[in-house]
């Protein structure tokens, strides 16, 4: 649906059959609600499902007010398009949802959990390599149009039709979790985003668990607690430390008096065992910068605690204030005991790993029925000192031991490969004490730039040749599949931060080649420049310029505020606009603007300056290269 001052455009596509297109054009200047009624009521004889992106408040207002449409004050599509975005703003619907019978979908709520969220079509377009993305350049609000710009304006609104049904295509694995989860918890799921269905799940299970109906449960924190709270109340009497430093760490925090809106942003900095340590309230994270590797002499292992906050809460019974504690943590029992009974990987799985994060959550969200500053602090101060604690008793145990990262729920250490049982053992003890879940891993290499960028390749496991066979040819890069005397084998790889060559649609996606020849050089030991130079594929050098005006080109004036564009050497300069003036989009080299690509054009007829990526990427691999290597 596109719609303008003079001209809207109403397009339907049959998904099976994309020969199968219905087209309402608006007559200019013409009321032409009465033919838009008749052409909705025509669709709407084929009981089928309606999907689009980021527009269905536009088009189901509409399509459920067709029964009012004929009242409406309004004289055009235009106007009567305004009011419905002038009533979204304000938070309400223009007519009520049960005017209408028909199935919707909406890609921009239902991929929420594909990370589309935030972005509007032509970014999606980029992302996902689409060869044509220029964006609609008629303005919405231009007073006169010509026939040209109106064929032109029709033509986008096809384009941009073509799209949604490919972007639904990657959402059939979304449809089929919203129709499990609506199974398993007899909710009816359909457009709502990730976040909100841990809410409404969460809502109901408690209400059950405490015998009140739903609406009852969300007056329950009318009158929300904000201190101050004393964590020297709540900290494990379990939690002791050895070494001074850590020691310092928790006097500070049973000294520590905890107002939301004066101590949000607390940070407790340490350094321990080499690695420099950041603490706040919302958990901790630490990294000792290197690319290490396993030998005969060492060994890498990360532990991963499943669900940390969850189990955390069940094991110790913190409970937000509002809630008995019988009711809150039965409920997070349940779904650990769901969890548990689920097949690894499976949608119902992945629905109670989610309630279980979601527990903390919401207990820190604006808004939220479940928020409780109290319950949140207990989580993470006891969540962060006990990482600290297992930390320090691998470490005082383990001659030779050394942490390389430390997260919110997860720790990497590498360790004398003869002390790989202590260190299990030592883990398993703990998890016993504390009642926490670890999930143990092996790496056979790990690259550590910061917290944020991380390379890491799993230890080896044995695979068939069938499996070994196919996954070759899968050219998928989250594994590497390796051939030895007859034997094969797979190790999982995991990317994070600038080591990522398959970032999300979310993600910005500039300079993807970069990420790849990093990786090529860890994983297949391929040097920068060989990767760069024979890449083939023009996509993997592009980027993306976004504008608060139309972006200008040297002098020139484009009719677009995001570009597609990649590094020439026969190129210009690309200007965005901030909040007053324009600058230049990147300092260094010349542009060309990519939004049309012909699939038939060669990599050598695009004049890229390989030299500026390779630089790029050098200058990111000499940072690593610098630290320590084991």
């Amino acid at each position: 649906m596109v719609i303008h001052r003079n001209c809207s455009v109403f397009m339907f596509l049959n998904i099976k059959d994309k020969q199968d297109v219905l087209i309402f054009e608006s007559n200019i200047y013409e009321n032409s609600i009465p033919e838009l009624i008749k052409f909705l009521n025509e669709c709407s004889k084929n009981e089928t499902v309606l999907v689009g992106y980021n527009m269905l408040e536009d088009i189901t207002q509409m399509w459920r007010a067709i029964k009012v449409l004929q009242k409406t004050s309004q004289k055009s599509l235009y106007d009567l398009h305004l009011q419905i975005l002038q009533s979204a703003k304000q938070g309400s619907s223009l007519y009520p949802n049960d005017e209408g019978s028909k199935s919707i979908w909406n890609i921009y709520d239902l991929s929420y959990i594909k990370n589309f969220k935030g972005l509007d079509i032509k970014a999606l377009q980029i992302n996902m390599r689409w060869n044509n993305v220029d964006k609609i350049s008629l303005k919405p609000d231009k007073e006169q149009v010509t026939e040209f710009e109106i064929m032109k304006f029709k033509i986008d609104a096809m384009k941009e039709t073509m799209f949604v049904k490919d972007l639904f295509a990657l959402c059939k694995e979304d449809i089929r979790f919203r129709n499990e989860i609506t199974k398993e918890f007899n909710i009816k799921f359909r457009n709502d985003r990730m976040p909100a269905i841990s809410k409404r799940i969460m809502l109901h299970k408690i209400a059950e668990a405490m015998g009140l109906a739903p609406y009852l449960i969300l007056k329950l924190n009318m009158n929300e607690n904000r201190g101050p709270f004393y964590p020297k109340d709540f900290i494990l009497p379990k939690i002791r430390f050895k070494t001074r430093e850590l020691k310092d760490v928790l006097n500070q925090y049973m000294n520590m008096s905890v107002t939301p809106e004066k101590n949000h942003k607390t940070n407790i900095k340490l350094t321990y065992r080499g690695i420099n340590i950041s603490m706040g309230f919302g958990g901790l994270h630490g990294a000792k910068p290197g690319l290490y590797k396993s030998n005969k002499y060492y060994t890498i292992k990360s532990i991963d605690a499943k669900s940390f906050y969850a189990n955390l809460a069940i094991a110790n019974n913190f409970t937000p204030s509002f809630f008995p504690s019988n009711a809150f943590v039965g409920v997070l029992k349940s779904f650990q005991e769901k969890r548990e009974e689920c097949a690894p990987g499976s949608d119902i799985e992945y629905m109670y790993k989610e309630l279980l994060t979601s527990a903390y959550g919401l207990s820190n969200a604006q808004g939220s029925f479940m928020r409780d500053y109290s319950y949140m602090l207990k989580c993470t101060i006891n969540g962060q000192l006990l990482l600290l604690m297992l930390t320090e008793l691998i470490c005082e145990k383990l001659l030779g031991a050394r942490p390389l990262l430390i997260n919110t729920d997860g720790l990497e250490f590498i360790i004398p490969r003869d002390q790989s049982e202590k260190f299990d053992s030592l883990c398993n003890k703990f998890q016993e004490i504390f009642s926490l879940h670890f999930k143990h891993e092996t790496y056979k290499m790990l690259v550590v730039a910061n917290v944020s960028n991380i390379l890491a390749i799993k230890a080896p496991v044995k695979i068939t040749e069938e499996e070994y066979n196919k996954q070759v040819s899968a050219e998928d890069r989250s594994y590497l599949v390796t051939e030895l005397t007859d034997q094969h084998f797979k190790c999982d790889i995991k990317q994070k931060g600038i080591f990522n060559t398959n970032k999300a649609l979310n993600q910005d996606s500039s300079y993807k080649i970069i990420a790849l020849a990093l990786y090529n050089y860890f994983v297949h030991k391929k040097q920068v420049e060989d990767t760069i130079r024979e890449c083939k594929d023009i996509f993997q050098f592009l980027a993306i310029a976004k504008s608060l005006d139309v972006i200008r080109f040297n002098d020139e004036f484009t009719n677009q505020d995001i570009v597609r564009y990649y590094k020439s050497t026969d190129g210009g300069k690309i200007h965005i606009k901030d909040n007053v003036n324009y600058k230049k989009n990147e300092v260094k080299g010349l542009e060309t603007i990519c939004n049309v690509i012909n699939p038939e054009d060669t990599i050598d007829m695009y004049n890229i300056d390989y030299q500026f990526y390779i630089d790029k990427t050098q200058k990111e691999l000499t940072k690593i290269l610098n630290l320590l290597e084991i």
